[in-house]
């Protein structure tokens, strides 16, 4: 599976970044941080079902169960982007995409950025 890297939409979001298997910046200010200005992939971490139900604009699928990603998310055509990844799953009770985040820093030896809230609270906020 090739990852196809994406632009940025222009949206706000709340995000964390994650290095490693270490979360950081998972501090909310007012539930909102500014979407990375830098930001080149976004990936849905949950079943590919889901994805087909809907999920954010020109986010990729890259199903995360059990601990691993589904599909190899290191076949690649090019370098990895040098902006920001960012990965999300369900909900903020959702773990797969802080663990997916961990996988991938660790991998591609760069810091992953959650969006936390999930596709729920996307969805909610009434985004396209």
């Amino acid at each position: 599976m090739l990852i196809p890297w994406v632009a940025a939409p222009g949206v706000a979001i709340a995000i964390a970044t994650i290095s490693g298997a270490r979360h950081r910046g998972e501090a909310q200010v007012a539930g909102v941080y500014a979407w990375p200005a830098d930001a080149r992939a976004i990936i849905d971490v949950r079943p590919r079902a889901a994805y087909d139900q809907g999920h954010v604009p020109g986010a990729i699928s890259l199903a995360f169960r059990d601990g691993r990603f589904e599909a190899n998310p290191f076949t690649m055509t090019t370098s990895p982007p040098t902006g920001t990844i960012v990965v999300y799953c369900s909900n903020e009770d959702c773990g797969d995409a802080r663990l997916a985040a961990a996988s991938l820093s660790a991998a591609l030896g760069q810091p992953i950025a959650v969006y936390l809230p999930g596709y729920a609270a996307w969805k909610a906020a009434a985004k396209p």
